[in-house]
């Protein structure tokens, strides 16, 4: 059993599963739940208003909001910014098999938009996830207690092997941009075609591959460095 590397907020990860990060590995949940955190607690600060209507949520519990028999007895389990945020961000995983550990093959994002009632699906493997993306929507949709929701495929780049690696590169992208959005308007109606194009994806401006790789493995180890292991 590998011994635990680092604890950042709600994520935890062991040494190996850091080495997932290294060239020809695929991420699991707790890699991309740490960079997850990562984004939280960096890109915005406690009293910035647009953390309030923006909420990342991790990865793990978006599996548990999908798979569980009733998903709404979650309700009082869940952070609370969910039901507040005007945006979500969710990461889809194909695995239905709730008994296999590790299980599934793919990782797609899944975006809510509150105001628009709407379901943005951005699949690097050209919809290898719209079933699963789909029931996510129903799922999470029925924790939000939110009906007539539509589901959306987004133009997303195509991966080549590294489907982990390239759903938090678009997380990081598009969180940034809905970030930038909400800190310069405080709303959607303030203008709703920057809004509408805060959630495309600027291609030419998303690291991938090796380079991605390399990023991810120097913010676990500054993390490691400032919140070491006591």
């Amino acid at each position: 059993m590998s011994a635990k590397y680092l604890t950042y907020y709600d994520a935890d990860v062991d040494l190996e599963d850091v080495e997932l990060f290294e060239d020809g590995r695929w991420l699991n949940d707790k890699c991309i739940d740490l960079f997850i955190e990562y984004l939280d607690h960096n890109l915005t600060s406690k009293d910035d208003i647009s953390r309030s209507k923006v909420f990342l949520l991790r990865a793990a519990l978006t599996y548990l909001i999908s798979n569980i028999q009733d998903s709404t007895f979650l309700a009082g389990a869940l952070p609370k910014r969910i039901f507040t945020a005007q945006v979500i961000f969710m990461i889809v995983n194909d695995n239905v098999d709730v008994t296999k550990a590790r299980g599934g093959n793919h990782w797609s994002l899944l975006i809510f938009i509150r105001k628009t009632n709407k379901f943005l699906h951005y699949d690097s493997a050209n919809g290898m996830n719209i079933g699963v993306a789909k029931y996510n929507a129903m799922r999470i949709a029925s924790v939000l207690n939110v009906t007539g929701s539509s589901f959306h495929n987004m133009k997303t780049p195509l991966q080549e092997n590294e489907c982990g690696i390239y759903v938090i590169s678009i997380i990081e992208q598009l969180y940034q941009k809905v970030i930038k959005y909400y800190q310069a308007h405080h709303d959607a109606d303030d203008d709703e075609t920057e809004f509408d194009l805060a959630f495309e994806i600027e291609q030419d401006q998303i690291p991938i591959g090796r380079e991605m790789r390399k990023r991810c493995k120097k913010i676990v180890q500054e993390l490691r460095e400032a919140y070491v292991q006591k």
